[in-house]
Formats: structure tokens, sequence, C-alpha cells
């Protein structure tokens, strides 16, 4: 039944993203975060440092009303493959009984790689996460994070970037950013923040790149003039 549930969740997460425009978050993404740096429930992202192929995403429940705090989402993976992913602190069952799914090359998904989990935490500081590597250079992660901590509800939800807000919830690096996301419903029945990391060129490309179109358009000009 949980795989059933997560099939549709994925399902659901790659056509909201094919079909509204998704906010995209372009700030600063690496991090060396432990467990001891997080003091108020929610998801904390970041990429270790000088290497944007590592990733790791962790979520707890300190502060949070309710006990045990549920926690469910994907990633789908554009542009980038999925190299392996690890559980961080998962527990095999009973009260916090947590599950990771991983898809690779899926048909139903557009042929793209995704990852996929339901957790539990308690709400005193309990920490679970996921370490995922992948296996090219890094250009676009596409989330939907989703918490039994959030405080949404329907009149929150929103397919529109332009009225998009801050996630209240979710942390980006070392500086804690909060990105701007869309709150998209799921058939599962759940409410999810939805957003893309994406990868900003370094300078020296953007540099490369505005020398080509400079040639570029000086070749065109001497092409007209001849």
């Amino acid at each position: 039944m949980n795989k059933l549930i997560t099939t549709i969740a994925l399902s659901a997460a790659l056509l909201t993203g094919s079909v509204f425009a998704t906010p995209q978050y372009t700030g600063e993404t690496e991090g060396s975060l432990t467990d001891s740096d997080f003091s108020t429930f929610g998801y904390y992202l970041w990429s270790d440092e000088g290497d944007s192929r590592s990733w790791h995403l962790r979520w707890t429940g300190i502060g949070a009303v309710q006990d045990p705090v549920a926690w469910y989402g994907s990633i789908l993976f554009f542009n980038s493959d999925l190299g392996s992913a690890v559980e961080y602190s998962f527990e095999s069952g009973g009260t916090y009984g947590d599950n990771l799914y991983e898809t690779y090359d899926a048909l139903a998904f557009g042929g793209i790689d995704a990852l996929s989990f339901q957790a539990a935490t308690n709400n005193d500081g309990g920490v679970d996460g996921i370490d995922f590597y992948l296996s090219d250079e890094f250009d676009l992660l596409s989330f939907q994070l989703g918490s039994s901590a959030f405080d949404l509800g329907f009149s929150d939800i929103n397919y529109e970037d332009q009225y998009a807000k801050a996630a209240d919830g979710i942390y980006i690096s070392d500086e804690l950013n909060s990105p701007d996301a869309l709150v998209t419903y799921n058939p599962d029945g759940t409410l999810r923040y939805q957003f893309e990391v994406v990868a900003v060129p370094e300078p020296a490309s953007i540099a490369l790149l505005g020398l080509g179109l400079l040639g570029l358009g000086m070749a065109r000009r001497r092409v007209r003039n001849s």
C-alpha cells in the first residue's frame, strides 16, 4: 500500500511540475550542518562544500505540537542522475517507522530518477534524513516536502508562481534560507511545499558565454557587411 501511495504521489509531483511554473531557488546551497544546528522543526537541506553532487536532507520535529510528527516528500532529478541514496537514522518499524523509495529511469515519470519517503519523528530532538549523491553535475532538483507540523490548510493551496511565498519550515544551506514555494495538494490527501533548486553558472562560465555571444554577433555582422 505504501508503494502504491508513493507512486501516486510521485506521479502527482511530476504532473504538477510540468504543468505549473515552480519557484526556483538559486541561492547558496553549501553547508556543513550537524544535528546540533537544528533548533526548530522543519527540513534542512544542503550540499557539501566544494561538491555540488553530494546532498543532505534532514527533518526534525523539535518544538512541534504533534508527537509523533509525520514527514513525507519526493525529489525529482532533472538533467542529473541519482547515483545513490542512504538513509540517515531511519527506524524500521513501530510508531516511528520510516520508508525510502528509489526510482531509476522510470518511464512513468518521464524516464527521470526520483526519491520519495515517508517517515516520523518525535518532537523533542529526533532527527531523520537522507544523504543522496548525483552521478553527474547538479543541474535542477525538484522538491515536494510536507509534514504534519506545517500549518497548512486548503486555503493555502497555490499553483501560481507569482503568488509563491517563503516556505516556513524549510531551510537551505548554512544560511538557513527559506525558498519561495507553491503549496500543492496530493492524491494521498497531503499538502506539500513545492520548489526547485537550480544550479547557478560560475562567473567564469557566464563570461565565456558572453564572449561566445559577442563572437556570434560579430560574425553575423561581418556576413551582413559582405
